[in-house]
C-alpha cells in the first residue's frame, strides 16, 4: 500500500507555497494548484485527489485548503489536518 501526502494551499497562493516542505519530505508528495480545478471547494477537492496515485493519504490544508480537505472521501484518508 502506498502512502502519500497531499498539501492544499492558501489563497491567493498556489501549490508552490509548499516547495520548502516538499523538498524535505520523502515519498509521494503532491501540492497541486487548485485554481484550475473548477470554481468550488468541492471541485478542488475532487481534482486534487487525481494528482496522486497513493492508495492512502495524509492531507494538510492551509486557508482555503482546509475546507477543500474536509470535502475529501474518508476511505482513502488516514489523517487530515487544517494547518492554519
Amino acid at each position: 500500500m502506498t502512502l502519500g501526502l497531499l498539501l492544499l494551499h492558501a489563497l491567493p497562493l498556489d501549490g508552490s507555497m509548499w516547495a520548502a516542505q516538499r523538498n524535505l519530505l520523502p515519498g509521494a508528495t503532491s501540492a497541486p494548484t487548485l485554481y484550475g480545478f473548477g470554481s468550488s471547494v468541492e471541485d478542488w477537492a475532487a481534482k486534487a485527489l487525481e494528482t496522486t496515485n497513493a492508495e492512502r493519504l495524509i492531507v494538510v490544508g492551509c486557508s482555503v485548503g482546509g475546507p477543500a480537505r474536509s470535502r475529501l472521501p474518508w476511505p482513502r484518508l488516514i489523517g487530515s489536518q487544517p494547518w492554519c
